[in-house]
């Protein structure tokens, strides 16, 4: 079972796995030449001219696997497997006529080419490639098409019309698969990068909207909610509310923007822990935060005071030791009618009031 779950792994994901991809549908094609030169030989079909056109597409699929195996060229490897697709089919099809089936393996050469063109070649020249093919494949199909309606077959295989639908059958079979397969591994390379990409826009939506130091909102982001909140809930009470670390360059000056930057962590967790159930919380600027509260007046001041007194009993370790700090919080209600700059000017001034006249404390005068 680990070898299964470490060739499905080398298979659908990892810096090589159009390599293993590619290798599995020449092992796949290659074993279909080797059955129908068995079928042949079962049935009594094996001329000379069959047993040295599959033995042959045999050789080119070993020889292609070699090359693959010692990391010489994928295009070379690619155009020799995708033109005997295309030469096999047409001259077995020309050789014992159509009503075998072998022209269904140009229908089949399609998303080979296509899906291994994509997976070998450039973003422009894979267009240009998959394009040329396409023409290629249908342009094949047309001529061996004609050119059996125009004269009969080369050959007349002595077989009965039970031989003759076992043979189609058994190519319809191998084509459906083939194209299953085919399918089924674009599929998975198409929702792997689509995954990689949700991933990577996550990644950068957070870098976008999150304070890597605090992990808070930054104030890019809180601008979006702040606006969102003025168009949506227009005539709903909300508060904002400005904190502010207490002596903060002090803390910085004295033991280091280390030790103050462990601060600034502690803080913003307060923040985030009392704030995140019931509105939003952001760095607002250097040690300032804002918090946006769609509550009213009374529940918004218990939260401020619980944040601060969360703050006071603070215990920061730092490489200088344990650290304590203390945080002022200007509180206001927005008034319908006025602009958010007004709403977050008044609790800035409310902050003012409180750093001037005691620090540590909840300023709210509404």
């Amino acid at each position: 079972m680990s070898k299964v779950r470490d060739f499905a792994e080398r298979l659908l994901g990892g810096e090589d796995s159009h390599v293993y991809k590619y290798q599995f549908l020449l092992t796949v094609i290659m074993s279909v030449h080797v059955i129908l030169l068995g079928v042949f030989c079962l049935m009594g079909f094996a001329g000379p001219f069959l047993l040295l056109l599959e033995a042959g597409s045999v050789s080119i699929y070993l020889f292609c696997l070699w090359t693959i195996h010692r990391r010489f060229s994928l295009k070379i490897s690619f155009w020799m497997t995708y033109l005997e697709v295309l030469i096999h089919a047409f001259l077995i099809s020309y050789a014992i006529g159509w009503s075998f089936g072998f022209g269904l393996y140009f229908l089949a050469s399609f998303p080979y080419g296509l899906y291994m063109s994509r997976a070998i070649y450039e973003r422009k020249r894979w267009y240009v490639t998959a394009c040329f093919i396409a023409f290629l494949s249908f342009g094949a199909f047309i001529a061996c098409y004609v050119l059996l309606l125009r004269q009969a077959p080369l050959y007349a295989l002595p077989a009965t019309e039970g031989e003759v639908i076992a043979v189609y059958v058994f190519n319809a079979i191998c084509n459906f698969a083939f194209q299953f397969i085919a399918t089924a591994l674009y599929v998975v390379e198409v929702q792997r990068a689509y995954d990689e990409l949700s991933r990577k826009n996550a990644l950068l939506d957070s870098l976008a909207n999150i304070d890597p130091l605090t992990q808070l909102f930054n104030r890019r982001c809180m601008k979006k909610y702040l606006d969102k909140m003025m168009i949506t809930e227009q005539g709903k009470s909300f508060c904002i509310f400005m904190g502010d670390i207490d002596d903060f360059k002090n803390i910085n000056d004295s033991y280091g923007h280390d030790a103050g930057d462990v601060v600034l962590r502690e803080v913003a967790k307060a923040f985030r822990e009392e704030i995140l159930q019931l509105g939003y919380i952001s760095r607002w600027g250097g040690e300032e935060f804002l918090a946006l509260l769609p509550t009213d007046l009374d529940q918004a001041l218990s939260v401020a005071e619980t944040i601060r007194s969360t703050v006071e009993h603070l215990a920061c370790e730092t490489q200088e030791g344990i650290l304590g700090c203390r945080v002022t919080i200007g509180l206001t209600k927005h008034l319908v009618g006025e602009t958010l700059d007004q709403t977050i000017t008044r609790a800035d001034n409310y902050l003012y009031y409180g750093k001037t006249h005691g620090k540590n404390q909840v300023v709210c005068q509404d």
